[in-house]
């Protein structure tokens, strides 16, 4: 089995959590009393992964120094993007900074709560997987995935569609894993999202990209209202 290194997407500007973010960057923001990042963290080292990339860009150096008092025996590797590459631009320069195309790779948003054990995602062997949630939607995003019997992908947000029949539409958290065999296609596309214009092309191709539909906590704290939704939540679970 390849070894799996962890990914966290944190470099985005954070516009939607202004004015909190003028001073921060997003991921580190407190979600109860520690950063977001810090729970991402957290999950990573809980399913025996050992090193993590996180690209960084907006107030990078306080993100950078907020990485390196993380409290637990993580190898963390910061990435600076001179300019946002977008999901897809951002896994592939750091596949290719660190040599990752032989390894598995776990990416997750940088600004997403939840409580799935990853080492259930680690464990699988497919061509590559994408973590959906069940009876979750949030307005404003195309975070629709439709899974058939096979735990193939039908529908994909607005960027693919057919008419083949499903048996769960599902709510796309932000959470992949890559294989090697994934890793190594991906680092010779022209890319920039993962779901606009990668995903769409390996469903078409019959890749074996895969959604794995679950029930557990999850939220995207993108917004001042999300976010402060999740604090009380977190609030309540600390008492």
């Amino acid at each position: 089995m390849s070894e799996t290194w962890g990914m966290i997407l944190a470099a985005g500007l954070g516009t939607r959590l202004r004015p909190l973010t003028n001073t921060l960057p997003k991921p580190q923001i407190k979600l109860g009393d520690r950063p977001i990042i810090y729970h991402i963290l957290d999950h990573m080292y809980e399913a025996k992964i050992k090193d993590v990339v996180v690209n960084v860009h907006y107030l990078a150096d306080r993100l950078v120094k907020c990485l390196s008092n993380y409290d637990k025996p993580l190898r963390i590797h910061p990435i600076y993007e001179t300019k946002i590459l977008g999901t897809a631009g951002g896994v592939i320069h750091a596949v290719k900074k660190f040599e990752l195309s032989n390894k598995k790779l776990l990416v997750i948003h940088g600004d997403i709560v939840f409580d799935y054990d990853l080492s259930n995602l680690i464990n699988l062997n497919d061509f590559a997987n994408l973590l959906c949630v069940n009876n979750k939607s949030i307005a404003g995003y195309e975070g629709i995935v439709a899974i058939d019997h096979n735990q193939e992908i039908t529908q994909l947000g607005k960027f693919f569609v057919t008419a083949k029949p499903y048996v769960s539409k599902n709510f796309f958290t932000g959470i992949q894993i890559f294989s090697s065999k994934a890793l190594k296609l991906l680092i010779n596309m022209k890319a920039e999202s993962l779901v606009k214009d990668v995903y769409p092309i390996w469903i078409k191709q019959n890749l074996g990209l895969k959604g794995i539909s679950a029930s557990f906590y999850y939220n995207d704290l993108g917004d001042i209202k999300r976010l402060k939704e999740a604090n009380l939540i977190a609030l309540k679970n600390n008492k």
